[in-house]
Parts: structure tokens; sequence; C-alpha cells
């Protein structure tokens, strides 16, 4: 196991709120700890989906699992159980900031709901995300791009 993978204590936490996966046509399922691990290493090193390690298995598996996850509500829990293993010593705000596209503004609905705003710099939206010590980040909150910095970290420190 890397230094960067989940121990088998953060493993024990999350493992029972993962759904029961099946593979295609009578197929196992990929382990799901592999999964996790994959999903992990995309995030954390902001690498396009088509090139984590083979060691994870195929690429297509480990985004569809993070696909699934994420608009079932599961991404997000785990998340919430892993952030309990954070380096408390020290929370930092960190964040970006990213640029939509022109043709993203001015929809009749769902500006609001998708963080996003007009600033200096173009339509875009801010992520910010407080840090533990170790830079791993303990939530993540989405604002618009024209709000300040301070906002949500006065929320979230």
């Amino acid at each position: 196991m890397s230094r960067k993978e989940l121990s088998d204590r953060q493993w024990d936490q999350i493992q029972n709120h993962l759904p029961l996966e099946t593979g295609r046509r009578g197929r196992p399922a990929k382990c799901d700890r592999l999964m996790v691990n994959g999903i992990l290493w995309i995030l954390r090193t902001g690498a396009p989906w088509r090139d984590p390690p083979d060691s994870y298995g195929p690429w297509n598996t480990v985004y569809t699992r993070f696909s699934r996850w994420s608009e079932q509500g599961i991404w997000r829990d785990i998340l919430n159980i892993l952030s309990r293993f954070s380096d408390d010593e020290a929370r930092m705000p960190d964040g970006g900031v990213i640029r939509a596209h022109q043709h993203a503004a001015g929809a009749a609905w769902g500006q609001e709901e998708q963080a996003l705003g007009r600033s200096v710099g173009g339509f875009s939206t801010k992520i910010d995300a407080p840090v533990d010590a170790l830079g791993y980040p303990a939530d993540i909150c989405l604002t618009a791009g024209q709000v300040h910095d301070s906002v949500p970290a006065k929320e979230s420190l």
C-alpha cells in the first residue's frame, strides 16, 4: 500500500457506506477499495480520467464508479467520513477559480444552484476548500466568481 492510499482504518470506516456492486453479465465487479484509491489518485493529482496508473484498473471503471457514487450522494458521504482523519494541527483556506464558457451565462434557471457569477475576470465559479496541515481538503464549498474568498473561509474554518 502506498502512503497516499487508504489506510486499513480509513477503509474500515467507509466500506459499509458503499453500495454492493455487480459486474456486467455476471463478471465480478472491481474491488471497491481499488476504485476509491483510483478516484482519490485522480482527484489528488488533477490528472485526466483516462490517465490513472494501470494498478487501479481500467480508467472507465474508475470514472463510472465515481460518477455513479456522486449522483447517489455516496461520494459526499465518503469524503465526510475521510475528513475525520484530517491532521487538525493547522487549517488553511485554499481555493481556485474556474472560468465558465460565455454560453453558460443567461440561463433562465440554475445559475444560483451552479454557483456561477460575474467577476472582473469574467463568468466563473470558485471552489473553496479548507485544507488540513497535510493539504487534504476538509470540506468543499462552491461560490459564485464575484464572492470574496473570506466569505466561505469564515464559514468553513
